[in-house]
């Protein structure tokens, strides 16, 4: 998978909820745009290799950042 496909933005803050659950927030690139409901997938670069997951979006489509629900 090429990373080129992807923006590095920032970690703001995570909210730990539950022992399993949790939720963070990151900046926002300039051209993500979605639905209230969709996913969004996040990857995390691991030595070569990057690993990416589906999160949830829990911000409004009108926020300048974005949180996501796990």
């Amino acid at each position: 998978m090429s990373i080129e496909k992807f923006s590095l933005e920032k970690i703001l803050s995570v909210h730990r909820w539950t022992n399993t659950l949790f939720s963070f927030t990151m900046t926002r690139p300039a051209h993500f745009k979605f639905t209230a409901g969709q996913f969004a997938r996040i990857g995390l670069k691991v030595g070569d290799e990057l690993v990416v997951r589906a999160y949830s979006v829990v911000s409004s489509p009108f926020d300048e950042t974005l949180e996501f629900f796990s």
